[in-house]
């Protein structure tokens, strides 16, 4: 559908596409840790914007919380 209405490439195979973005969320599990230097929120956001800027045709400026270039994830004190 989103293709369809000119918001995701035309070009992007649509079931390679869902898998990819699978494999990247369903990873999280193998490699995050809590007490590591990304809270939640942080992954959260910059994968947000990782996946919806690699397949809207416009994605626009990156998204509130996602890292900009060159920033790192610093563990936050909660």
């Amino acid at each position: 559908m989103g293709q369809r209405e000119g918001q995701f490439a035309a070009h992007l195979d649509s079931p390679l596409t869902a898998i990819a973005i699978l494999a990247i969320l369903n990873s999280v599990q193998q490699w995050f840790r809590p007490e590591g230097r990304c809270s939640l929120e942080q992954v959260t956001a910059a994968f947000t914007d990782l996946i919806l800027r690699s397949v809207a045709v416009d994605p626009g400026p990156p998204r509130a919380g996602a890292a900009v270039a060159g920033a790192r994830c610093r563990r936050t004190k909660p």
